[in-house]
């Protein structure tokens, strides 16, 4: 897999179905002409238990994100 960098944009969370929804982009690190050569936006869907902090779901967050792209 080539090298990426890997943000979460945004978290939203439906209490009612302890549900995470977090908006997430890879950007790679190989440039072409100075830009990045790859920019992936991807959702990504999770369970959170209930009082679970604001840290810990953003982790999870990257961690499912992180997890969905390294696919072979």
């Amino acid at each position: 897999m080539e090298a990426m960098r890997v943000r979460v944009r945004s978290v939203h969370l439906i209490a009612n179905e302890r549900l995470a929804v977090a908006r997430v982009s890879a950007t790679s690190a190989r440039k072409v002409n100075g830009r990045p050569a790859a920019r992936i936006d991807l959702t990504v869907t999770f369970r959170v238990a209930p009082g679970d902090p604001v840290s810990i779901t953003w982790a999870r967050a990257r961690d499912e994100a992180v997890a969905f792209l390294d696919v072979a």
